[in-house]
């Protein structure tokens, strides 16, 4: 599964695995799909504040294969 932020190609995931991103503040567009499809199954938007970091981990959802997200704010 191939993972964009802001339609930049930042990595990919294999089954059971996960990918940890950070990002800068202002609004950021999560998006994974399958890389050999070229389609992007999920997408995601995150509003960082200012002074603060987001780290996203996406991993493939266990019943379905579609991608799941999680955030925290540090």
């Amino acid at each position: 599964m191939a993972v964009w932020v802001d339609s930049n190609h930042v990595g990919n995931v294999s089954s059971g695995k996960s990918l940890q991103l950070t990002v800068t503040a202002g609004v950021h567009r999560v998006e994974c799909g399958l890389q050999a499809a070229h389609m992007k199954d999920g997408a995601q938007e995150f509003n960082v504040p200012l002074g603060k970091r987001l780290i996203v981990v996406v991993a493939p959802s266990r019943w379905d294969g579609r991608p799941e997200f999680t955030a925290e704010i540090g």
